[in-house]
């Protein structure tokens, strides 16, 4: 063979692997291409799941997947009833949000979140199989690197995680007022869980394939129970406020079925007096079995506080017995006359026993305003 016909064919040859290499690269392009795009599209709707890498605080009973790069909670796990899988994280979703302002009454608050820049983050695992997760030179206006935040989670010894948060804020003008923490975003799909939902004065409510689009606010101010349960068949989750001091709060319930509590600090706006976050920790645990579980859950820590602590009142030798022993308490609002006429059809209702009232608006003032004034009676009252 030739120099000639074999530098041709090399050339040939060189030609042809160009060619294809072009093509697979063209090919390489065009996927890569559709791909992003895909992903740009979704994400504007909102539907892309953060793909980054995740960090998993975990004991014998969960699995807590944070994104490495926001700390936002992408996923928890139920390790007592067969890995059952719920929240499921949108991309830009925050762990925690805090709500600033340079007084009470300012109009203009500014608000940080998780993901706002900062200085620099740390990730530092407990030896508990939790994590401390630090916030390091927030701006606050343009106070540069005025605020450290840090949230704390550790897993106590009855395996279930709890959760705070605080901040170290420098600012000479703007002092905490508010926070919503932790926030797990989509805990269940629509329809694709059952909840227990707190019910105001009486309990929980449960509801049986709970539905998205609809946000509900549950105030501790009016009697609810600051707890609320997922369950997918047998598989829980429980999320709740133990807070031993029933500091003002909201149990927060979003339409896409996530869940937060947000919460009104102390002295509120007030720079370098109000306080350093919620004080109290959320309790984020995993069961198995039915609506019964999530309530022993509430049940358990509920007698601990001091507002129990001294047992049923039935038994207790503090409280006098003649109360104890009322079958029927009625619940009026209304001036003495108006009183004294239900007392007087409870009393031919019930013939054979005592009826009590929990009377409201006996006091000169109306429902619930000039606190702690309460004298003079309505006229009447002690007739």
């Amino acid at each position: 063979m030739s120099d000639s016909t074999q530098g041709g064919g090399l050339d040939k040859t060189l030609r042809s692997t160009g060619s294809h290499i072009k093509r697979m690269v063209g090919v390489m392009i065009l996927w890569y291409n559709i791909k992003t795009m895909k992903k740009v599209v979704l994400t504007v709707l909102g539907l892309v799941v953060s793909s980054a890498p995740a960090t998993v605080l975990e004991n014998a009973e969960l699995a807590i997947e944070l994104d490495d790069a926001s700390f936002a909670v992408r996923s928890i796990v139920n390790r007592k009833a067969d890995d059952v899988k719920f929240v499921d994280t949108p991309a830009g979703t925050a762990l925690w949000t805090a709500e600033f302002r340079a007084g009470p009454a300012d109009a203009k608050p500014v608000w940080l979140t998780s993901n706002s820049p900062c200085r620099a983050k740390r990730f530092e695992r407990t030896a508990d199989g939790g994590a401390t997760l630090v916030w390091e030179g927030l701006d606050l206006g343009d106070e540069r690197a005025a605020v450290t935040a840090r949230a704390v989670v550790r897993f106590a010894a009855d395996g279930a995680s709890k959760w705070t948060l605080d901040f170290r804020n420098q600012s000479s003008r703007y002092g905490l007022f508010a926070t919503r923490y932790p926030i797990l975003p989509q805990v269940a799909g629509d329809g694709q869980a059952d909840c227990l939902l707190p019910r105001q004065d009486v309990g929980a409510r449960f509801v049986r394939g709970m539905k998205r689009g609809r946000t509900r606010r549950f105030g501790c101010m009016a009697y609810f129970p600051m707890m609320i349960a997922f369950l997918k068949g047998d598989a829980g989750l429980y999320f709740a406020a133990h807070d031993g001091e029933a500091r003002i709060k909201h149990l927060e319930l979003d339409k896409d079925l996530g869940v937060s509590f947000s919460t009104p600090v102390e002295d509120g706006g007030l720079a370098q007096r109000a306080a350093e976050g919620p004080r109290y920790e959320t309790t984020i645990a995993a069961f198995k079995g039915d609506w019964w579980e999530a309530a022993r859950l509430y049940r358990a820590w509920a007698l601990k506080t001091k507002w129990a602590a001294k047992g049923p009142i039935v038994s207790r030798p503090d409280y006098p017995k003649r109360l104890a022993e009322i079958p029927v308490w009625l619940n009026i609002h209304g001036l003495p006359a108006e009183v004294s006429n239900v007392m007087t059809c409870a009393r031919a209702a019930f013939p054979n026993f005592d009826c009590g009232i929990h009377w409201h608006v006996w006091q000169h003032s109306k429902h619930d305003i000039n606190y702690p004034e309460y004298f003079p009676e309505q006229e009447g009252t002690g007739a």
